[in-house]
């Protein structure tokens, strides 16, 4: 390739933008100090992150710590790295749709009556107001922290989003105030602010009323039941709050965390989390499934695929499927080619609103003694609202809704007044005799402190309402920690079946350099050659090798051509454009393991992107040692979590008698064969392991254990 054409490598990995004038075997600068980890690009990320509008505040009034808002910012420049310099492009040379294509999905009116399968409707979609009002709100954050729902239809709901249009300047003053004190100040010097700036004067005898009152300018008051002034036996009432305020309307430490004991309770008594270690039995499958046809055909990793696979693998249990209405008839279509045995064991809960993939997250599964009797009612419990992101809960109407299908089915559902993301919580016995021990990432703790919770209320908090015994928190590695380990009861000890970054990054370039060459763009040698480069550990030398071959296919700065990278896709359900930024990725991480020289040649995002990738590695790192200081026994697996381009093997699920595990396929299918041989070695051998193809959900950034609630 000739020189002046550098711009084609840069493009491949981002490393020659600011060395257009110096051959890649040119003499490398000497090494000078080492940046601080948070400069130029990442201070940008962070102050950008934190000035997020929610409502008539911003993030920064939330309150995250600063070691987390950092985790954000990383996973915001990776993203935006890979948006800038990994664009996959339609070029000339593509004259015809490639075979591969997604297409949009099907949609039919089909009535319930003509199908084979038992269909139930969301009894709340009768309540078409409330549904178009839902709707209309969207997933976004919500402006007042208030907002509780519960889709049982108790009354357990404080509906507002937002201010009231019709609000009086001094309730909307309080939405301001409690927006910006809750998480900085606590719930119960909030819930003062809010008292002063209504009016002491304005809260009466009524409890309930006055408890609505500060709700509707945004206070999550259903967690002042939990907060005790000292000497008191009932909790702190606003009214009692009005009276310390009329005597001094001061806020001070006669309103702080310390000054008021914190007493939890459960939403339902005795209820006890599902373990997710292998040991209990499990009683139904539950699904979400985003569309009724295929993504592109049987064998992508999509959710109608991973729901075809589990009706093939789990044939003993009963599956429940909540699918959007629209796409109930092209759904019916599609199973009635599977030939389902036990057709009896399969119900669709028709949705009105639209439903997302990842039903692992918007509830969590568990059990409650019965009085007078032995056996222990099922029972599932869901969060104060459905919801996802990190920095900040964004509200989920669909996922938040489709939980009242639940009751149809005779489901006992209890509401939590606590925020939950099912993937980021993992229960498990240390022994058969112990009580549950609680696994919760570290996001879970801060999105309870956006309701006004100190960090220590909400471990407790967490730690009760799912009736755990001890409660540990880990790192954010990944979005969630089921990206991250997977639990299995042995005999005498558990097994975490954990990520192992760098394994899995040298088996994706082995397989992208034979992919290069098979396409033409790497000699047989050459390949040969990067394999020994790559073997021993000289990653700097495979750059210099292959950086031409990848380079060749490139259209312009940070752009490749989808008709070049053919190669990398091995059937038509297979994704070269996903494979191809996966052996990038892969690249990008073990040049940033060597802190190359050539980094420091980089633009300031690109170094930035180095720099996050380490960062992430190292919290990894602090999770794996987390986990063996609590006695886990680490089989570490060739797994890759890096959100959409991962190649996961961790986020699978555990039942009595399987092991599923995700697969990736086509290109990556020896990686799939490599993982499932490890993970057997930590097994019983009464154990069934069964892979998963779910390829085109971790394009997404899910998996198996995000799109399944084995429950």
């Amino acid at each position: 390739m000739p020189f002046q054409k550098c711009y084609r490598v840069a493009a491949a990995l981002a490393l020659c933008l600011n060395a257009a004038a110096q051959s890649p075997t040119s003499p490398q600068p000497a090494a000078t100090t080492q940046p601080p980890p948070y400069i130029g690009v990442e201070a940008e990320v962070i102050a950008n992150v934190l000035n997020q509008p929610i409502g008539s505040h911003t993030l920064a009034d939330l309150a995250l710590p600063r070691e987390f808002i950092e985790v954000i910012a990383d996973r915001v420049i990776q993203s935006s790295f890979q948006e800038r310099y990994r664009a996959v492009v339609r070029d000339p040379a593509m004259t015809t749709r490639p075979a591969a294509a997604p297409q949009p999905p099907r949609t039919s009116t089909q009535p319930a009556e003509s199908a084979e399968f038992a269909i139930k409707a969301n009894p709340l979609d009768t309540q078409m107001h409330e549904r178009d009002r839902w709707e209309k709100a969207g997933e976004r954050r919500l402006p007042l922290s208030g907002f509780r729902v519960c889709p049982s239809g108790e009354q357990l709901a404080y509906p507002a989003f937002e201010i009231s249009p019709r609000a009086s300047a001094a309730e909307r003053d309080a939405a301001l105030i409690i927006a910006k004190s809750l998480s900085r100040e606590g719930v119960v010097a909030a819930a003062a602010r809010g008292v002063l700036a209504l009016g002491p004067q304005n809260f009466g005898e009524d409890r309930d009323v006055n408890l609505r009152k500060l709700a509707e300018v945004g206070l999550p008051s259903d967690l002042l039941q939990f907060f005790f002034a000292s000497g008191r036996i009932e909790p702190i009432n606003p009214k009692w709050l009005a009276e310390r305020l009329a005597e001094n309307p001061t806020i001070d430490e006669r309103f702080a965390p310390a000054a008021f004991e914190f007493r939890f309770t459960q939403s339902h008594a005795g209820f006890v989390v599902a373990t997710e270690d292998g040991r209990e039995g499990r009683r139904s499958v539950r699904i979400q499934l985003t569309r009724g046809d295929d993504w592109i055909g049987p064998g992508d990793g999509s959710g109608l695929d991973i729901f075809r696979q589990i009706v093939g693998a789990l044939r003993e249990l009963p599956i429940v499927v909540h699918v959007e209405s629209r796409h109930l008839g092209p759904l019916l279509e599609s199973m009635n080619k599977w030939g389902v045995s036990n057709p009896e064991r399969l119900l669709l809960l028709a949705e009105g609103m639209i439903v997302s993939q990842w039903a692992a997250d918007n509830c969590k599964s568990g059990s409650a003694a019965v009085a007078g009797k032995s056996h222990r009612e099922f029972i599932t419990l869901a969060p104060r609202y459905t919801s996802r992101g990190e920095d900040g809960p964004v509200f989920v109407p669909g996922d938040t809704r489709l939980l009242a299908s639940l009751t149809a089915t005779g489901r006992r559902l209890a509401c939590s007044p606590l925020l939950f993301q099912g993937g980021n919580l993992l229960a498990y016995r240390p022994s058969p005799d112990d009580g549950v021990l609680l696994l919760a990432g570290e996001a879970e703790i801060h999105r309870n402190v956006s309701l006004g919770l100190t960090s220590a209320q909400a471990a407790e908090a967490l730690r009760v309402e799912f009736g755990a015994e001890r409660i540990e928190i880990l790192p954010a590695a990944s979005f969630h920690i089921d990206y991250e380990l997977s639990l299995r009861a042995r005999e005498h000890d558990v097994v975490a079946f954990v990520n192992d970054s760098h394994a899995a990054c040298a088996e994706i370039i082995r397989i992208g350099l034979s992919a290069l060459q098979r396409g033409g763009h790497l000699s047989a040698d050459d390949e040969k050659q990067a394999g020994e480069f790559l073997r021993s550990g000289q990653i700097d030398a495979l750059f210099d090798l292959i950086a031409p071959a990848i380079g060749s296919l490139a259209v312009a700065s940070g752009q490749f051509a989808e008709s070049r990278i053919a190669a990398f896709a091995t059937s038509e359900v297979d994704s070269a454009v996903g494979n191809f930024q996966r052996f990038l990725f892969a690249l990008d991480f073990e040049l940033a393991a060597g802190e190359s020289p050539r980094e420091r040649l980089a633009d300031g995002h690109t170094q930035a992107y180095f720099r996050s990738l380490r960062r992430m590695e190292t919290r990894r790192r602090d999770l794996q040692q987390r986990l063996a200081a609590l006695g886990l026994k680490a089989y570490p697996v060739p797994s890759l979590s890096a959100d959409r381009l991962s190649v996961n093997y961790t986020n699978a699920v555990q039942t009595y008698s399987h092991m599923l595990i995700p697969a990736y396929g086509g290109l990556f299918a020896s990686l799939d064969t490599n993982a499932e041989r490890l993970i057997r070695g930590g097994l019983l051998p009464n154990v069934r392991v069964r892979r998963i193809n779910c390829a085109e959900s971790q394009r997404r950034g899910g998996g198996l254990h995000c799109s399944i609630s084995v429950e």
